[in-house]
């Protein structure tokens, strides 16, 4: 049956969503410190092997608890398909099945919006314990972890309203200051904060490369990711004199995480040919430089050279 088959396949989209959305969408949690060592990280281990699991058992007997009231509902969808029957207005809706599935549901969004916050939590645990995620010379979170949680988000449409979805990349160097010139720790990791305290719970800061960090913006459009961006590059510059140049994108319907990730870069890579800090945005056609202060129009200078808007081939 069509009309099974789609409210089944809704039930099933929402353990993926809840994957997807595994870093959270309420509080950003902190950072998972370093983990220890010996009997203290076994035992560690198997407390978070535990609550995963119960976590997991209770999204899968909710889960199974809906489908079962999907499958009543459909039965008697069909019934009513079945035997011609014309049907009042408001009388399916009052229906005791119908009721039922709408007791379920509910039931079903509460579970889903109380592991959110419960697998954020497991999630830093084993953070924590693999070791593989964090940059230890800012705490953010490393390019590997950035590029997992791209993958996950990208998941999403991010040509559907609600899930618009930005990049952006900053670096601390122009091109002409070469390799030989990265910033130290202490700095790097003022800087790491300083994009922490900018950004929103739901968005994801990363360090990308040496004197790079990468911030994920999910629920953006580039308007919006070019107001982050101008107000990151004020505040490294105000608070502590460092110049920065920045590239960021909005991800297109169906972009591959590679591909957003290379418009994003040759963003930057073309701020960083300029001698200033600026920011400079792929708008999919064209590279353009932005114009401080345009609260996030997508404007390009007045006095803007070739050099300013690069055409983009196809």
């Amino acid at each position: 049956m069509v009309m099974q088959g789609m409210l089944l396949d809704t039930t099933a989209l929402a353990a993926v969503a809840l994957i997807g959305f595994l870093w959270g969408r309420r509080s950003r949690a902190p950072h998972p410190s370093a983990p220890t060592s010996g009997s203290d990280d076994l035992a560690q281990a198997q407390r978070v092997v535990i609550e995963i699991q119960r976590t997991a058992d209770q999204i899968r007997r909710e889960l199974a608890s809906h489908q079962g009231g999907v499958s009543v509902f459909c039965q008697r969808l069909e019934e009513y398909r079945t035997a011609q029957e014309t049907v009042a207005p408001g009388e399916l809706a009052a229906h005791a099945q119908a009721q039922l599935l709408l007791n379920r549901t509910q039931t079903l969004a509460a579970t889903l919006s109380s592991a959110y916050d419960d697998l954020r939590q497991q999630t830093s645990a084993l953070m924590s314990l693999s070791g593989s995620r964090l940059d230890e010379a800012t705490g953010a979170y490393n390019r590997q972890a950035m590029l997992e949680h791209l993958e996950s988000m990208l998941a999403l449409d991010p040509g559907q309203a609600d899930q618009q979805f930005s990049v952006a990349t900053l670096s601390l160097t122009s091109q002409d200051d070469g390799d030989d010139e990265q910033l130290p720790a202490p700095q790097l990791a003022r800087v790491a904060r300083i994009l922490e305290t900018c950004a929103r719970d739901t968005d994801f800061v990363a360090r990308y490369g040496a004197d790079e960090f990468a911030v994920l913006m999910p629920q953006t459009a580039l308007p919006g990711a070019i107001v982050f961006c101008d107000r990151v590059l004020r505040r490294v510059t105000t608070e502590l004199g460092l110049p920065t140049w920045g590239g960021v994108a909005q991800a297109m319907s169906d972009e591959p995480a590679a591909k957003l990730l290379s418009r994003t870069d040759a963003a930057l890579y073309t701020a960083r040919t300029q001698p200033s800090a600026c920011l400079y945005m792929h708008d999919g056609s064209a590279i353009r430089r932005h114009v401080a202060g345009s609260r996030g129009t997508v404007v390009a200078d007045a006095d803007e050279t070739v050099a300013d808007r690069i055409p983009v081939e196809a």
